[in-house]
This record gives structure tokens, C-alpha cells and sequence, in this order.
């Protein structure tokens, strides 16, 4: 099946598929949040939790710095954003895929990962390098928004 020529120069179906994929990401996020632990209500009042809540603990007194001087927030802000780095790698070439397939009028050669055989489109290296950069930003911000954040 073909698409005519002058739907594919319009670009409204890239545009309206790329905010159906925004939404989904978005809705994903959402669901994220309700489904988590809920905080626990003040003392005399009937506690709803709907998970396990994370047991609070009392840091050690020289917490504040590890024994090379190496401040703690910039310690967990490294680690949290490391270990965003395989899902943001994952989402984006998701991203990256997706657009492509629909920015090639929907041809089977350009279909996203889960799709893709043999003769799939290969993605050159300035791409590669394109979507590995955006992953290191997007786990980058996630460790940012993680070390400012207040946790108390």
C-alpha cells in the first residue's frame, strides 16, 4: 500500500504521530506516579498504602562527605544519572525509530526495534552519535532533577 505524494510532503501524519507519541510517553509518567508509594498520613490518622514504603534511615554524622571529600548529592546525582542511562538510550532510539518510520511514510524497512529484520534501513554514524547524545543529556537531566529534589 502506497501513500500519494502529496500526503507524504504534508507532514501532518509525522506531526500527529509524534504527539500521539508524546502522550503515550506522558501517560506512561502519569501512571508512574499514581501507582507508587503513597507518603504515610501524621500519627492518629488511618495510614492508606497502596506499596511497601522505603524505610527511613539517620545518616551517619560525616555523611555529608565521603572519605576522599567527594560531596554526597554530587555522588547520588552521578549514580542516579548512570543509571538512567540505559533506559534514556533505550527510549530514544525508540524515539529516533519511530519518527523515522513515520517520517518514511510508514515503508516496513524503516520500522522501530521491535519490527525490524534483515532488511531494515541500517541507521548511519552521525546518527548513532546523535541518538547516544541525547541519551547521555536525558540521563543527565535525570540526575540533575534527582539532586534537586528535596528528600526529607
Amino acid at each position: 500500500m502506497s501513500i500519494p505524494n502529496d500526503r507524504r510532503r504534508d507532514g501532518g501524519n509525522r506531526a500527529r504521530a509524534g504527539a500521539l507519541l508524546l502522550v503515550i510517553i506522558m501517560m506512561c509518567g502519569v501512571a508512574a506516579v499514581k501507582l507508587g508509594a503513597q507518603e504515610t498520613t501524621p500519627t492518629g490518622q488511618q495510614e492508606i498504602q497502596t506499596a511497601t514504603p522505603i524505610p527511613r534511615t539517620l545518616p551517619p554524622a560525616d555523611a555529608a562527605k565521603t572519605k576522599a571529600g567527594f560531596p554526597a548529592k554530587l555522588k547520588r546525582m552521578t549514580i542516579t544519572g548512570a543509571g538512567a542511562f540505559p533506559f534514556a538510550l533505550f527510549y530514544t532510539n525508540f524515539i529516533f525509530d519511530s519518527l523515522r518510520f513515520t517520517g518514511n511514510g510508514f515503508q516496513s524497512e524503516y520500522a522501530p526495534w521491535p519490527f525490524k529484520n534483515q532488511f531494515s534501513a541500517t541507521v548511519d554514524t552521525s546518527e548513532k552519535f546523535l541518538r547516544l547524545g541525547v541519551s547521555i543529556g536525558a540521563s543527565a537531566v535525570v540526575g540533575i532533577l534527582d539532586a534537586l529534589i528535596q528528600r526529607r
